[in-house]
């Protein structure tokens, strides 16, 4: 009985050590740190730019940000530039060639960092 308990417990600890194990790495991707309009924020002018900063510089090849008016359920997308880099080698952004109204936008981005894990996001922010 001795012996099933024991291999009961290694059992179990081999479980709970491959869970620890498999969210480890997680915390190694990169991530996003700050948003130019910031998460969940109000602005009362309209943005020229969307900037993103993240915890390490983004893969400029798999980057993109998308901007869309939302209305209800039914969302719009909203004509950005391209995305590029600035000033700031942890940050990437796409200009807005035009103001946009007054309302509530979601933006969703995608980005790599040095591990090459694809990584996804979004938020939102509302232009008064």
């Amino acid at each position: 009985m001795k012996a099933r308990t024991l291999l009961g417990a290694m059992g179990a600890c081999t479980l709970l050590s491959g869970v620890v194990a498999a969210s480890v790495p997680t915390a190694r991707h990169n991530r996003l740190v700050k948003a130019e309009p910031a998460v969940e924020g109000t602005v009362s002018a309209p943005p020229k730019q969307i900037r993103l900063w993240f915890k390490e510089a983004p893969e400029a090849k798999v980057s993109g940000i998308t901007l869309l008016s939302v209305l209800g359920k039914d969302s719009t997308a909203v004509p950005l530039g391209p995305v590029h880099g600035t000033d700031a080698a942890t940050s990437i952004a796409a200009d807005l060639p035009k103001p946009i109204a007054s309302g509530r936008y979601a933006v969703r981005w995608r980005t790599a960092g040095k591990d090459g894990h694809v990584i996804r996001g979004q938020f939102g922010f509302t232009l008064q």
